[in-house]
């Protein structure tokens, strides 16, 4: 494995993790502990990580947040590809949610060209839209969480909460078989909660690193979406899970289990 896919697959792991350690790390990636400590010492002069004996830690990680700074960086190529999934879907005079994540921000850069409206709790979202007149935004109050630059809190809540949109593009920290869909942030988990139940179509948006972890807030059970958009094929046993349960499943190279076109759209016009 190269370096730079090295050092990808460590930031990855301990994003999810919040600590990594340099024993498991030299065997999964089949290298010397010596060649991981370099790693880790790389990753720290970056800002991603602090080393400690044995291993390194998410500096932050008692919070359970990564800054939107470090996170913007992971994985932006396959972010990139996703969005552009996404974008497919946007019709012009749409009503669109799109989250706090990196990859909404990536969305957003997709759908510059249509006349649409968007609702968004995501401040560089609000300042990157605000430049287009074409598009009617509508963003969230409340308090400012200066690590994930978006707004939360009661009021940003029940602002979504009177608030519909045909199509809600939401991420989030981890995906479970078992428990559902999850988020580390337990008020930007509500804030997406409460946009699941008010879009009519909900599109779960999370790279393939994201499918099979769990985090300490759950957003929704995996039945509260119609599609899932991820970067590249899921492992059998996911494909094969979202086959029972109808989910179609959208990648850069097809998309997967779709018993109906490629996106319904059953919505109400008027939205």
């Amino acid at each position: 494995m190269y370096p730079e896919n090295r050092l990808e697959y460590i930031t990855n792991k301990i994003t999810t993790s919040k600590y990594v350690s340099v024993e498991k790390l030299g065997q999964a990636l089949n290298v010397s502990g010596e060649t991981i400590r370099r790693d880790l010492k790389l990753l720290e002069e970056k800002g991603i990580l602090k080393r400690t004996h044995g291993g390194a830690y998410l500096e932050g990680s008692t919070q359970s947040d990564v800054s939107i700074q470090v996170r913007k960086n992971i994985l932006l190529a396959n972010k990139e590809q996703i969005a552009v999934l996404c974008s497919r879907f946007v019709q012009p005079d749409d009503t669109v949610f799109l989250d706090s994540s990196t990859t909404s921000f990536e969305i957003a850069k997709n759908i510059t060209q249509m006349p649409i409206t968007v609702i968004t709790h995501s401040l560089p979202i609000i300042s990157y839209l605000s430049n287009y007149r074409n598009i009617r935004l509508m963003a969230l109050g409340g308090v400012l969480d200066h690590v994930n630059m978006c707004f939360t809190g009661k009021i940003a809540l029940e602002s979504m909460l009177d608030l519909y949109a045909r199509r809600g593009f939401v991420s989030c920290r981890t995906v479970s078989m078992r428990y559902g869909v999850m988020d580390s942030n337990e008020q930007i988990g509500q804030i997406r909660s409460a946009a699941l139940k008010n879009c009519n179509k909900r599109y779960l948006i999370a790279d393939h690193t994201k499918f099979g972890n769990t985090s300490m807030h759950k957003i929704a059970g995996l039945d509260s979406y119609d599609v899932i958009v991820t970067d590249k094929r899921l492992s059998d046993k996911w494909m094969e899970y979202f086959e029972q349960c109808e989910i179609p499943v959208h990648y850069p190279e097809g998309v997967t289990y779709s018993k109906t076109p490629l996106d319904p759209d059953n919505t109400d016009e008027s939205l």
